[in-house]
């Protein structure tokens, strides 16, 4: 559903949709989804990836860079930015002067290098320069798009927005993609009771929960951890490497093999699971909508951002609290009985 603000600043207009991240990534699908249903004319600069949705990188922000330069400033009223703003959107502000900026703050820089990943200690000089950038890139947008109320709040409390400019929109899962479907499984999964795991392994996400949930369900042979993503990054995973009842068969795959292991799974964890990262209890973790979308239960980490789409459990939806690896084997174990009890 297109909300209504956003529809009136974009419909009959002509459109340029620009990102550095990926645009098969899902926030950026969705919003070209929106983009297409009310804008007059759309035109998009994205990067895509062959091997599925990775992160942001330099050789994406230069891409992207020289594609801005190349673009006839002349040709849109609206200029909508998605994945990072912040990263582009000095350039956009110096190329496209008179054209109405829309951004998506699904991600503050700040947030993520010093609360999130704790790359940098708060007294670094450095994030200085980050919340400046991030500051700026709201300030300087005529509209901002947000992913949860709480991000909202957190949002303009933390950078003086106006919460007035801002505007949540949920996201929402690619049908195209992730949609019911049965997908025979290996051999040797036939019989297991399948828990399902991907993402990009940061602090928020908590996969190290996951992976203590799965070390103390080890003595159920019957119950078989997948988790897709850049494992290397789980914090400790070393101690992990080694249990029986945990596959981990790709760093990065593309979405279209996703959604064949969300299709086999019979459990599917959407966190986020660690209560210590303050971001965790803001954001509805994006892979949710995809595991719904496919009729598949889920389970989300207990928090305020999770219950605004969800204010009490439902078919498919299931809360444990937070950093609780314990709360974790308990639900995935009640799961599978109820299960083999069909």
């Amino acid at each position: 559903m297109i909300d209504s603000k956003l529809a009136k600043i974009i419909e009959g207009k002509k459109v340029l949709f620009i990102t550095p991240s990926d645009i098969d990534y899902i926030r950026n699908r969705q919003e070209i989804d929106i983009l297409e249903q009310v804008a007059y004319k759309l035109d998009v600069i994205a990067p895509r990836s062959a091997s599925g949705v990775k992160p942001t990188g330099i050789k994406q922000i230069l891409t992207t860079g020289l594609k801005i330069i190349a673009t006839n400033i002349n040709r849109y009223d609206v200029i909508f930015i998605g994945g990072i703003p912040q990263l582009i959107m000095p350039l956009v502000k110096i190329r496209f002067p008179r054209a109405v900026l829309i951004i998506d703050f699904f991600i503050s820089i700040y947030d993520t290098l010093v609360c999130d990943r704790k790359i940098l200690s708060p007294a670094n000089p450095l994030c200085l320069i980050l919340k400046k950038l991030d500051r700026n890139a709201l300030a300087g947008a005529d509209h901002v798009i947000v992913d949860t109320f709480e991000h909202a709040a957190y949002f303009s409390g933390m950078f003086g927005v106006d919460r007035s400019k801002m505007t949540v929109v949920y996201l929402e899962a690619d049908r195209r993609l992730y949609s019911p479907r049965i997908v025979e499984r290996p051999h040797e999964l036939r019989s297991k009771f399948i828990v399902f795991f991907f993402g990009a392994m940061n602090p928020l996400q908590g996969a190290d929960v996951i992976l203590d949930a799965a070390r103390t369900l080890e003595n159920h042979p019957n119950i078989v951890f997948i988790l897709i993503g850049p494992y290397e990054k789980i914090k400790g995973f070393e101690q992990y490497r080694q249990l029986t009842n945990v596959r981990f068969p790709a760093r990065w795959i593309p979405q279209e093999e996703i959604a064949d292991y969300i299709a086999m799974s019979d459990v599917c964890l959407a966190g986020h699971f660690n209560a210590a990262v303050t971001k965790a209890s803001r954001v509805i973790p994006g892979k949710a909508y995809s595991y719904l979308a496919m009729n598949r239960p889920v389970i989300f980490g207990e928090n305020p951002a999770n219950r605004e789409l969800f204010p009490i459990a439902e078919k498919n939806v299931h809360f444990v609290k937070m950093s609780n690896p314990q709360a974790l084997a308990d639900k995935i174990l009640a799961l599978a009985c109820a299960l083999r009890r069909s």
